[in-house]
């Protein structure tokens, strides 16, 4: 990244990003220890380990071992992660007041797949090998005006991505299904379902915002706010299936991320700054967000049920909001601080189906924090009242 610092109405900076990651899931080399004794006289993957009552001879735990694991089998899959990019932006200071700024980044993002055979750990010759990439560009303007000393009102155009994906878990079920589809007509739906959805293309978001940042009683009292709206296009969600009346596949529920449709959100964000005296400083903001809504459904299923337009998108509360008071204080010689922390969360639904409702809470953390010399040592209670939060719930349903 390259800015310059010149005293110039004039400001820019441009950059260049490069990322290529590589990582590996499922490594199933063959046992040769651990588990029951058997794992000692075969030489089989790891997929999936047994235990057996011990009237059950080490020969017979081999063989059906040997036999599960050709029912079940287990592939290791090989993801690389890349992006190229290069971003910019330039402002420019009209006068005491105003200021307009233009960003751009132009992005390419790649991701692949590699589905080795079963119980192989090697990428030459993958059952299956997937790619998809995503080539976007990201616009930005901002309009920056100044009242008076202290204020600043901006009004911003955005717009972000998040990169297309493949579904690593599909590309397993690919391989299961492929094995017994020849054989078991009741698989060919499954497969084709599956295999249509082993990719998914990247979703767009564009966002509109007005805000203000401002300081009030020489600098006693800060405050920041926006209002927001967000507009996404090929939204990508995540569903959950399970696959019961094929012999041979995995049964147990699986899940994946479509293309569904469009969605957006609006709301405001605030954030109060008090400092009360000069060791105690009060901090309240929070959220609401009065749309959080799919625009549409497309042909999104989550556990067999239709994602209808007018649904709220999942994990999207009405309203948050959060406190903390911290003060500054000396112990034993030592610079300390104390600092209680109070969050609410409304109920939201957990999914977008707005089938399962994940329930509103509130909690309340305390804090330690002592300064000794070039060290600092915190101490911390989360969730002093021992609410119950629920984060998510699950559930299984079987499509035929």
């Amino acid at each position: 990244m390259i800015s310059n610092n010149a005293d110039s109405p004039w400001q820019w900076t441009v950059g260049a990003y490069y990322k290529d990651d590589e990582s590996q899931g499922g490594h199933h080399k063959g046992c040769y220890n651990g588990g029951s004794p058997v794992y000692d006289t075969i030489n089989t993957h790891c997929w999936l380990q047994y235990g057996f009552f011990d009237g059950v001879s080490i020969a017979d735990q081999g063989e059906i071992i040997q036999w599960l694991n050709g029912l079940i089998p287990g592939n290791t899959n090989y993801r690389t992660f890349g992006e190229k990019s290069v971003y910019g932006e330039v402002s420019y200071r009209i006068n005491d007041q105003w200021e307009i700024l233009v960003g751009f980044r132009a992005a390419e993002v790649e991701y692949e797949l590699d589905v080795a055979q079963p119980g192989v750990d090697t990428r030459s010759n993958p059952v299956n090998s997937l790619s998809v990439t995503t080539d976007t560009s990201s616009p930005k303007l901002t309009l920056t005006w100044r009242p008076i000393k202290n204020w600043m009102i901006y009004a911003t155009y955005s717009q972000g991505f998040r990169p297309g994906i493949v579904n690593t878990g599909l590309a397993g079920k690919v391989a299961e299904l492929d094995a017994v589809r020849a054989s078991d007509p009741a698989s060919e739906a499954h497969y084709q379902r599956v295999l249509g959805n082993q990719t998914v293309d990247g979703d767009e978001v564009v966002n509109y915002e007005l805000g203000i940042k401002a300081t009030i009683l020489d600098g006693q009292i800060s405050f920041v706010g926006a209002l927001y709206h967000i507009d996404w296009d090929d939204t990508i969600i995540s569903v959950n299936e399970a696959i019961t009346d094929v012999v041979g596949v995995n049964p147990l529920e699986y899940s994946y991320a479509i293309n569904s449709g469009t969605a957006e959100s609006e709301g405001l964000e605030l954030e109060i700054r008090y400092a009360i005296t000069p060791d105690l400083l009060l901090t309240i903001g929070g959220d609401r967000s009065w749309t959080a809504e799919i625009g549409s459904g497309g042909e999104g299923r989550y556990g067999g049920v239709a994602i209808q337009p007018g649904n709220r998108l999942a994990n999207a509360p009405k309203y948050s909001a959060y406190g903390s008071l911290a003060y500054d204080f000396e112990l034993f010689g030592l610079d300390a601080m104390a600092r209680v922390d109070t969050y609410v969360i409304a109920k939201s639904w957990n999914t977008a189906n707005n089938e399962r409702p994940a329930p509103s809470y509130q909690t309340v953390d305390l804090k330690l924090l002592v300064n000794i010399d070039k060290w600092r040592v915190p101490a911390y209670i989360r969730n002093v009242g021992d609410e119950v939060i629920v984060y998510e719930f699950n559930q299984s349903k079987a499509i035929s």
